[in-house]
């Protein structure tokens, strides 16, 4: 097996041989086919690979850090792409005296939680009451005040109020909305009664996969009452910068302690 320092003098080299002949380029083996004179690289029956070509997908921060730790070298890089919650490292990065190849990373592509979803999906989407009272019922966790038997009890009274004809709300010196509404017995007014909703729910919500605690967050009750029918629904309050908090949280997660470079941007 010959030394050769580049890939020009291998393919020189098959030209005045005119055959089939095992060359190493700059550490890695190549064979001369004749025709053509390609080179076919022959790296897969070495021993070990000359350098790694691999992207590693991580679920979580402590992941990313743990792989990231591992092969890290002073040329390794971080990029954070705020917008997307996406973290790549790349092991071989350049360096202030050579370029690297870029083919090693670890990526974190932050998963958001279900109940992260449903929030902020139905965020502005006006609901029936029995569409709100449902909701209210299966995201009663993430309700952090009014407590939960509180919320858990004005879903119940909207599912059973449903045939009744509801009056326009007042809001309150408690910073609740109080409605009025009159039963309706074979098309006549029955029984009268009344409804209160707080204006605003205080939540707690985990942002994204392996987030320990929830993110404190405020959704404001609106409403809507027309010929006796009731439409509600719910504003998160600034919920783009409780998502971008999140994201910045696992980014100091991960370049805690990282001898690596930080940067925010796309790699």
């Amino acid at each position: 097996m010959s030394e050769k320092t580049g890939i020009e003098a291998a393919i020189e080299a098959g030209k005045i041989i005119g055959a089939q002949e095992l060359v190493v380029v700059e550490g890695t083996p190549f064979l001369i086919v004749p025709d053509n004179f390609k080179l076919e690289r022959m790296e897969q029956y070495m021993a070990t690979p000359r350098r790694i070509k691999q992207t590693v997908m991580v679920n979580t921060a402590e992941g990313f850090s743990e792989y990231y730790n591992r092969f890290a070298t002073d040329s390794s890089c971080i990029f954070a792409d705020i917008e997307k919650a996406r973290f790549v490292g790349i092991i071989d990065y350049h360096s202030v005296a050579s370029p690297g190849w870029g083919d090693h990373q670890v990526v974190l592509s932050c998963r958001r939680t279900d109940e992260w979803s449903a929030w902020v999906d139905h965020s502005g989407a006006q609901m029936s009451q029995v569409e709100f009272a449902r909701f209210i019922e299966d995201n009663l966790e993430e309700i952090r005040s009014p407590s939960g038997a509180e919320m858990l009890e004005i879903a119940m009274t909207l599912q059973a109020k449903t045939k009744v004809n509801w009056e326009s709300g007042i809001r309150l010196s408690d910073g609740q909305v109080q409605f009025g509404y009159a039963e309706e017995i074979n098309g006549t007014a029955g029984a009268m009664g009344q409804l209160k909703i707080p204006e605003k729910l205080k939540l707690g919500i985990r942002v994204f996969e392996g987030d320990r605690a929830g993110y404190e967050m405020e959704a404001r009750f609106r409403y809507r009452t027309e010929k006796g029918r009731l439409t509600m629904w719910y504003d998160l309050v600034r919920y783009h910068k409780v998502y971008r908090s999140a994201v910045r949280d696992v980014a100091m997660a991960i370049a805690k302690d990282k001898a690596g470079l930080f940067i925010e941007g796309v790699a």
